[in-house]
Order: structure tokens, then sequence, then C-alpha cells
């Protein structure tokens, strides 16, 4: 067995100084994360009408006066996701996740998304018919659709005059 040591007072001291030290640091970095979630989360607030990449928070936040890590928007996100306040979209294996903000409303994942093969854009549907369908199924086949997850795929209004023009002024 080792014998029992006092400490010196310097070194409570020294010892206090450093848990203090610790704790002031901590708290730094815990102030930082959530200043980091909070503009992560108004970032997302002022577009909630569009689904964004976590490249596109890291870059336009990267933009501005304030620096954000990639880690750390992805952590973000996750604990967003998880807290409900964003939805988490996966349109395919080929294109990154896309998130938007739901304000821990369920009813935000009662729509369908149409995207663009041309462009990418990403646009929300919803429709009672649809919503008919989705009821029909679960009636005949047991069969739940996600209607977050449900993707048409097609051509939106703007690719489609820009390829129609662009055939016009080929054809003169």
């Amino acid at each position: 067995e080792q014998p029992v040591r006092f400490l010196y007072e310097s070194e409570l001291y020294e010892i206090r100084i450093n848990i203090r030290r610790m704790q002031r640091m901590s708290d730094d970095k815990q102030n930082r994360n959530t200043r980091q979630k909070s503009m992560i989360l108004e970032y997302l607030k002022d577009r909630q009408d569009t689904h964004v990449r976590a490249e596109d928070i890291i870059h336009d936040l990267n933009a501005g006066e304030e620096r954000v890590g990639k880690t750390t928007v992805y952590r973000v996100l996750k604990s967003l996701e998880t807290e409900g306040k964003i939805r988490k979209y996966t349109l395919s294996e080929k294109s990154p996740a896309c998130y938007q903000f739901s304000g821990g409303h369920p009813e935000c994942r009662h729509h369908y998304h149409l995207m663009c093969s041309e462009c990418g854009r990403l646009i929300h549907f919803e429709s009672e018919h649809m919503r008919q369908l989705a009821d029909e199924m679960m009636a005949k086949e047991d069969f739940a659709v996600d209607e977050s997850k449900t993707v048409f795929y097609g051509c939106c209004g703007e690719c489609r005059r820009k390829i129609q023009n662009g055939e016009e002024d080929e054809d003169r």
C-alpha cells in the first residue's frame, strides 16, 4: 500500500486552476456547437420549402463570416433529425441525402417528390388522389407506402421549355 500523501496548498491551487480551465474549454466547445447548431437550423428554416444537401449547408455557411466543418454539419444534421426537427431524404443511391426543416410536424411526411432528370430539381407534390391510391394499396395488399420516399422522375417545366426552345433554335 502507498502511504497517504497530503497535498500542499500550492498543489491544490494548481489543480483548481486546471479544473476551471477544462470547464471553460468544455463550455466554449458546447457554446460553439450550440451556436453552429442554431445556425444550421436557421439555414434550414429559411429554406423549408426545399431540400438541402449537407454540401450546400457547408458551402453557404462557410461563404459567410462563420466557419463550420463537414463533420460538425453531419453531426448536427443527425442530431436535428433525431430530435424530429428536420427530415432526411435519400432519393437514390447515386445522389446525396437531402434535408428539410419539418419543425417536428409529422404532416411533413405526407407528400410525394417529383425529381427532374435534367436539372435534379426536387418538387414537393401533394395529392388527394395519391393518398387515396396509398389507402387502396393498404386495403387491398396490406402495403404501406412511405410517401416521404416516393419519387416520380420526369422533366420539369423549365427544362422542357429549354429543350423545346433548343429544338426550335436548331430547326431554324
